[in-house]
């Protein structure tokens, strides 16, 4: 009979809930944050960076920020202990931007090769290349926030999202980290379909959004006295049956944000329930493939 592994005990011996102490939204379609009090998403990125900036990172980079301020994390703490995992999905690999100048001159009619076109022309953007890396998110955030311990980047719409989230559970219900920052950010409209249909492609700010969720360990939370947000008992990216009592409905997510998949439905549910003193047990749920489901089961306790 094969031995139990060594991490397996691990896991199962630190399994505790775990805390939501930060969560950052930003839905497609938002208004821009006006000058003053909040600075406009591009601001929020160095000068320098925002040529490596894909459609979406703008509004990751909003909902980061809005998840620390949240979270009360200072830069030491988000330096020495914030791990990182994030998932970019949608229609944004390649950037659609980076390719506006090269179709003006395109024939619709004469040359039906749009690729060909694009590939070929000398007016793409010569950071294209960086722009289309699936770590791109991973490594405009952990700069802005000079993260220095580990970050993942997954891609693939829910299933991105699902594996964000299952990673950044895992290394916290083992022990293996403090503080996870998970980020989610994409695009949810289909720009090369716009472009070969005749019809207007949107703006950035139209159809990208982005979901931010600080998680801690419960350890960790306690000690500094966090504001809690919501604990997270349980998550699976395989939709697991639950034997757990739920005090409320399952939530989902809501159309249009399918490719968001389960960080966005949990913090939109978060977000939701703000100014609601509901407590008790809850569910929300995302798909993340055609016959897979991810399931988060949250509590909320104000007592």
């Amino acid at each position: 009979m094969a031995s139990t592994p060594a991490w397996y005990w691990v896991f199962t011996m630190n399994k505790s809930a775990i805390a939501v102490t930060g969560v950052g939204v930003v839905l497609p379609g938002a208004e821009p944050s006006s000058a003053g009090k909040e600075q406009p998403e591009l601001a929020l990125i160095p000068r320098k960076l925002r040529r490596f900036s894909a459609r979406s990172i703008p509004a990751a980079v909003r909902a980061c920020q809005l998840a620390i301020e949240m979270s009360a994390l200072g830069q030491q703490a988000l330096c020495e202990k914030a791990t990182l995992y994030t998932s970019q999905s949608g229609y944004q690999h390649p950037d659609f931007d980076d390719f506006v100048d090269a179709l003006k001159g395109w024939d619709r009619d004469g040359d039906p090769s749009l690729i060909a076109t694009l590939w070929q022309s000398r007016q793409v953007n010569p950071f294209l290349i960086t722009r289309a890396l699936s770590n791109n998110l991973v490594g405009i955030i952990s700069q802005i926030w000079k993260l220095k311990n580990d970050g993942v980047a997954f891609i693939r719409d829910q299933v991105g999202s699902a594996a964000a989230l299952d990673e950044a559970f895992f290394q916290l219900q083992a022990g293996y980290a403090d503080v996870a920052i998970v980020v989610i950010s994409g695009c949810a409209e289909d720009c090369y379909s716009a472009v070969a249909e005749q019809k207007p492609f949107p703006a950035n700010a139209e159809h990208s959004g982005a979901a931010v969720l600080i998680l801690e360990s419960e350890s960790h939370a306690t000690e500094r006295g966090a504001s809690v947000q919501a604990w997270l008992e349980d998550y699976s990216s395989h939709k697991p049956p639950t034997s757990c009592p739920l005090d409320g409905p399952h939530f989902r997510e809501q159309k249009g944000l399918e490719w968001a998949g389960i960080v966005m439905s949990v913090a939109q549910t978060i977000k939701h329930l703000a100014d609601d003193r509901f407590e008790g047990r809850w569910a929300v749920e995302s798909g993340s493939g055609k016959t897979r489901k991810a399931l988060a089961v949250l509590k909320r306790n104000f007592t």
